[in-house]
């Protein structure tokens, strides 16, 4: 959002691994968000253990094997991209960048990899698709209400999206420790914290409002889920279905 440090020229120059991106970010963005970016749940433990098993694994090198060609392709759910990754779901990621969501899809159509949206995505699936030239798909939960469920399937067939990633691993919001500090995800109305937070940080601000106010537009069409941000996130999360077996 700020021209200067917060520009993707800025990153580019800057930001050479994850470490750096989240030092950026941490200086660029109020801590209920980067606190829900780079937070887990209770205690987490599963979020260490996941991190540090993922550093077990190991790029075997092979040498003199006569190299011409790189080929780092692979085949998957009926595609074929160029690199084995894929942007994975990430809750409210326009509101780290302006349009988070549509800048990620140019950054993947660019590196020839597939786009999976969050449910609790800022900018909307229709407006991400309209832009995203590669294959695009969707995180979805099973909500109480399933018309509403139904109506979000219903929106990706209209738009071409023919691959769903249903989460069940989230029966109920789990207690994220660093959002209840932050008064994020539990309440419809800001703490004096939270607003504090976001004053803090005049450039984001500027950009998060450029726009009026700040909504999850995957969910904007649905009145009885609010009508801005933290009444979508709260009355969201209350409507993931934990019957389901």
């Amino acid at each position: 959002m700020q021209k200067t440090k917060f520009s993707q020229e800025y990153f580019i120059n800057n930001a050479w691994n994850i470490d750096d991106l989240r030092k950026i970010t941490k200086s660029n963005v109020p801590s209920i968000f980067y606190d829900y970016l780079i937070g887990g749940a209770n205690s987490e433990s599963t979020l260490k253990s996941n991190v540090d098993d993922f550093a077990l694994w190991e790029l075997k090198q092979r040498v003199l094997s006569g190299i011409t060609d790189v080929d780092l392709s692979v085949h998957l759910l009926g595609n074929t991209h160029k690199l084995p990754v894929m942007l994975g779901p990430v809750g409210f990621a326009g509101m780290y960048y302006k349009d988070g969501e549509i800048e990620a899809s140019h950054a993947a159509d660019k590196m020839g990899i597939p786009q999976c949206l969050s449910t609790f995505s800022i900018c909307s699936m229709e407006d991400v698709a309209s832009v995203r030239k590669g294959p695009l798909y969707s995180q979805l939960y099973i909500f109480k209400h399933r018309e509403l469920t139904l109506d979000m399937l219903e929106r990706c067939k209209k738009i071409g999206i023919d691959t769903i990633f249903i989460t069940i691993d989230t029966p109920y919001t789990p207690v994220r420790e660093r959002d209840e500090r932050n008064g994020f995800r539990a309440s419809p109305v800001p703490s004096a914290k939270m607003i504090l937070s976001m004053l803090s940080h005049p450039f984001w601000s500027v950009g998060a409002i450029a726009h009026g106010v700040p909504k999850v537009h995957q969910v904007d069409k649905y009145e009885k889920l609010g009508s801005w941000i933290m009444e979508q996130s709260v009355k969201l999360g209350r409507e993931i279905d934990p019957t389901l077996t």
